[in-house]
């Protein structure tokens, strides 16, 4: 090995050791809980009844306080509701930490909703208390039910949907749940079933813990603004670059329009060439512009010598690509029809497509 290759060599050592340090962990976005409503002044119902029925229940005397504001929620539901719920509660071992106090304000707050949604308001509350601590929701138990009540009190989206979509959130992406429902009570119905999409997608292949997040708040944030084929597009990027491209999409910084640019491209590229043979054939080329060689036949045999530094340079191949497309203003409105036949044009040039 010449001395020149010698040092070739070094600076990849180098260079993959920075870049195989793994994915930094993609905290959640800022959330700041809405305070829950003032129930001061409810006036509950009387019910000595169903209330004499819930203080005979083996847990009526550990859900204390709450009794009277349950019995009085229970009066309004539905009645094979209410009694579904009175089933329920006869088999329920109460979570550890469990707050009387608090369950008597959530059950006070639920007698805003409306009826269809008081039974889940009562199970919901119960699982979500089970699932709950500080470190897994980021929030205080009452902070955390507080995003829960502005996702139930909101209206534009099936309400089945917005229950589903947000106990899921709670069981899979806990510190995620006050995101999404927050989210939820402003995106209507398109972001619920954008979520609903991205659930059934979560559920195929062998994904990490962190891929998953990325995932989730691509939709959340601005995948359900987009249409089908774009999404899919930009959820395949996520899905090859992982964090690389989450943290370039992420938290607002690209206006959508750029995205669906970008989904364009990606279509274009994709419909007229296999990706792999695409990054195949700019490897090398890739590769001599980071490290600054004019040698080919070394850095071929430098890629050869080191496995790894084949996906981490069509990591950079393909993130140059977004970051360039992400780059500009785009006007007009068919941003995506716009991409895919830059992409179109590039292919029927001489030389074809080319990064």
């Amino acid at each position: 090995m010449t001395p020149r290759d010698d040092n070739l060599a070094r600076r990849i050592r180098a260079w993959l050791g920075v870049k195989t340090l793994g994915d930094i962990p993609s905290p959640p976005p800022e959330v700041v809980p809405p305070m829950l409503p003032d129930v001061s002044r409810l006036e509950l119902k009387s019910v000595p009844r169903l209330q004499g029925s819930l203080e005979r229940l083996p847990v009526a005397g550990e859900l204390g306080a709450a009794v009277p504001a349950l019995a009085s929620l229970m009066s309004i539901m539905d009645r094979n509701e209410a009694e579904k719920i009175y089933d329920f509660l006869g088999s329920l071992s109460l979570p550890p930490g469990y707050d009387p106090a608090l369950a008597d304000i959530w059950f006070k707050q639920s007698h805003g909703l409306r009826v269809s949604l008081m039974p889940p308001a009562v199970t919901g509350f119960f699982s979500i208390s089970e699932m709950h601590t500080v470190e897994a929701f980021g929030f205080t138990l009452e902070e955390t039910l507080s995003c829960w009540l502005k996702a139930l009190r909101s209206s534009g989206s099936p309400e089945g949907s917005r229950v589903e979509i947000s106990m899921e959130t709670a069981a899979r992406f806990p510190d995620r749940f006050g995101f999404v429902c927050l989210r939820i009570s402003s995106g209507g119905t398109d972001l619920v079933n954008a979520l609903s999409r991205a659930f059934k997608r979560l559920e195929k292949g062998d994904l990490s813990g962190e891929t998953r997040r990325y995932l989730l708040d691509f939709t959340i944030e601005t995948g359900w603004l987009l249409d089908e084929s774009d999404f899919d597009q930009i959820w395949q990027l996520i899905l090859r670059r992982g964090n690389l491209v989450h943290r370039r999409l992420s938290r607002g910084l690209v206006p959508v329009s750029s995205i669906r640019f970008l989904a364009g491209i990606l279509r274009g590229i994709s419909d007229r060439r296999e990706l792999p043979e695409l990054l195949r054939e700019e490897r090398v080329h890739k590769a001599m512009e980071i490290f600054s060689s004019h040698d080919r036949k070394a850095m071929t045999k430098c890629l050869s010598d080191f496995p790894d530094l084949i996906g981490h340079i069509d990591d950079q191949t393909e993130m140059d690509l977004v970051i360039e497309a992400v780059s500009h203003g785009i006007a007009g409105s068919e941003h995506s029809k716009m991409g895919e036949s830059i992409a179109v044009f590039l292919h029927n040039t001489p030389g074809g497509i080319h990064w």
